[in-house]
C-alpha cells in the first residue's frame, strides 16, 4: 500500500508501507515501557496539578490567609450616609487551597518515585 502525504506535484512524498525496513514497535506491551509510561504520567499529573492550582491562587486574589467564601464589601447608605458592611458570595482561595493542592502534588511526585526502573539489559558474554 503507498500513502501519499502531500497532493502537490512539487513536493509529493509517498511511503510504500509494504516496503518499511523500520522495525515494528513493541513498546505497547512491553512491561518496562508501562513503568516508564506511569512513571512519566505521575510526574506530569504532579506538575499540572501544581501549575493550575498555583495559577488559580493567584488569579483568583493570592489570599494569605485562610480560603473565604464570602468577602467583606463596604455600602454607604444613600439617604442617611451611614456606613456599613455587607457580605457578597465569592471564593477567594488562601494558603490552605494552596498548600494541599501542593501537599497532593508532592504525594504523586512521591508515589512517582515508587515505581520501580526497569531493568537494563546488559550485552555481556
Amino acid at each position: 500500500m503507498i500513502f501519499c502525504l502531500s497532493r502537490s506535484p512539487v513536493a509529493l512524498s509517498c511511503v510504500n508501507f509494504a516496503e518499511r525496513t523500520e522495525p515494528a514497535r513493541t513498546g505497547r506491551h512491553n512491561p518496562n515501557s508501562r513503568a516508564l509510561l506511569l512513571k512519566r504520567s505521575l510526574w506530569t499529573l504532579a506538575l499540572a496539578l501544581a501549575g493550575v492550582a498555583s495559577l488559580s491562587w493567584l488569579v483568583l486574589g493570592a489570599h494569605r490567609g485562610w480560603t473565604r467564601t464570602s468577602v467583606p464589601v463596604k455600602i454607604v447608605d444613600e439617604i442617611t450616609g451611614i456606613q456599613g458592611i455587607e457580605y457578597r458570595k465569592r471564593f477567594v482561595p488562601g494558603v490552605d487551597f494552596l498548600g494541599a493542592a501542593l501537599l497532593g502534588a508532592g504525594i504523586l511526585a512521591g508515589l512517582s518515585m515508587l515505581v520501580p526502573k526497569p531493568p537494563t539489559q546488559s550485552n555481556q558474554p
